[in-house]
Protein backbone atom coordinates (compact mmCIF):
# COMPACT_ATOMS: atom_id res chain seq x y z
CA UNK A 1 0.00 0.00 0.00
CA UNK A 2 2.88 2.60 1.04
CA UNK A 3 4.85 1.54 -2.21
CA UNK A 4 2.32 4.17 -4.33
CA UNK A 5 2.86 6.81 -2.41
CA UNK A 6 6.18 6.93 -1.72
CA UNK A 7 7.37 8.03 -4.64
CA UNK A 8 5.09 10.83 -4.80
CA UNK A 9 6.77 12.05 -1.62
CA UNK A 10 6.75 13.48 1.46
CA UNK A 11 3.77 16.42 1.32
CA UNK A 12 1.35 13.73 -0.21
CA UNK A 13 1.72 11.08 2.27
CA UNK A 14 1.12 13.21 5.18
CA UNK A 15 -1.93 14.65 3.66
CA UNK A 16 -3.00 10.92 3.04
CA UNK A 17 -1.99 10.52 7.14
CA UNK A 18 -4.22 13.10 7.63
CA UNK A 19 -6.82 11.86 6.03
CA UNK A 20 -7.34 8.99 8.03
CA UNK A 21 -6.45 9.57 11.46
CA UNK A 22 -9.05 9.77 14.36
CA UNK A 23 -7.76 13.35 14.62
CA UNK A 24 -5.34 15.53 13.25
CA UNK A 25 -1.75 15.18 13.19
CA UNK A 26 -0.40 16.25 9.59
CA UNK A 27 3.64 15.62 10.29
CA UNK A 28 2.64 11.83 11.33
CA UNK A 29 3.99 8.88 9.20
CA UNK A 30 4.36 5.32 9.97
CA UNK A 31 6.39 3.81 12.67
CA UNK A 32 7.62 1.17 10.30
CA UNK A 33 9.99 4.21 8.39
CA UNK A 34 11.48 4.73 11.47
CA UNK A 35 15.04 3.55 12.27
CA UNK A 36 16.96 1.95 14.87
CA UNK A 37 17.93 4.52 17.35
CA UNK A 38 15.25 6.83 16.86
CA UNK A 39 12.33 8.08 19.66
CA UNK A 40 9.36 9.25 18.31
CA UNK A 41 5.96 9.63 20.20
CA UNK A 42 2.56 8.12 18.92
CA UNK A 43 0.45 10.38 17.16
CA UNK A 44 -2.77 7.97 16.56
CA UNK A 45 -3.20 4.42 15.40
CA UNK A 46 -4.94 3.30 12.12
CA UNK A 47 -7.18 -0.06 11.75
CA UNK A 48 -10.53 -1.36 12.69
CA UNK A 49 -11.38 -1.08 16.84
CA UNK A 50 -10.00 -5.14 17.26
CA UNK A 51 -6.36 -3.37 16.37
CA UNK A 52 -6.11 -0.01 17.85
CA UNK A 53 -7.88 -2.02 20.63
CA UNK A 54 -4.78 -4.66 20.87
CA UNK A 55 -1.77 -1.64 20.20
CA UNK A 56 -3.81 0.44 22.90
CA UNK A 57 -3.72 -2.89 24.88
CA UNK A 58 0.16 -3.02 23.99
CA UNK A 59 0.66 0.67 25.18
CA UNK A 60 0.09 2.22 22.19
CA UNK A 61 -1.33 5.23 22.99
CA UNK A 62 -1.46 9.24 21.41
CA UNK A 63 1.57 11.13 23.42
CA UNK A 64 3.54 7.68 24.76
CA UNK A 65 7.08 8.11 23.73
CA UNK A 66 8.49 4.84 21.92
CA UNK A 67 12.22 4.00 21.17
CA UNK A 68 13.20 1.78 18.20
CA UNK A 69 15.61 -0.89 19.38
CA UNK A 70 15.75 -2.95 16.15
CA UNK A 71 14.39 -2.05 12.12
CA UNK A 72 15.17 -4.30 9.65
CA UNK A 73 14.07 -4.30 6.10
CA UNK A 74 12.97 -8.23 6.62
CA UNK A 75 11.86 -9.71 9.78
CA UNK A 76 10.10 -8.41 13.28
CA UNK A 77 10.27 -4.34 14.07
CA UNK A 78 11.61 -4.09 17.87
CA UNK A 79 10.25 -1.02 19.94
CA UNK A 80 10.93 -0.06 23.60
CA UNK A 81 7.22 1.28 24.63
CA UNK A 82 6.37 1.98 28.53
CA UNK A 83 9.51 0.09 29.91
CA UNK A 84 9.02 -3.21 27.55
CA UNK A 85 10.18 -4.17 24.23
CA UNK A 86 7.81 -5.28 21.49
CA UNK A 87 8.32 -6.85 18.83
CA UNK A 88 5.79 -5.71 15.72
CA UNK A 89 5.45 -7.38 12.02
CA UNK A 90 5.62 -4.43 9.29
CA UNK A 91 1.56 -4.27 8.94
CA UNK A 92 1.33 -3.35 12.34
CA UNK A 93 3.86 -1.20 12.64
CA UNK A 94 2.45 0.85 9.25
CA UNK A 95 -0.86 1.52 11.38
CA UNK A 96 0.95 3.46 14.18
CA UNK A 97 1.48 6.74 13.21
CA UNK A 98 4.34 8.64 15.14
CA UNK A 99 5.92 12.30 14.97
Amino acid sequence: MWKKFLHRGRRHLHAHVAAHCDHSCPMAFPLSFCKAGQQVTVQCVWGGIEMKNRLEAMGFTPGTPVSIVCAHHHGPFIVKVRDSQIALGKGMSHKIQVA
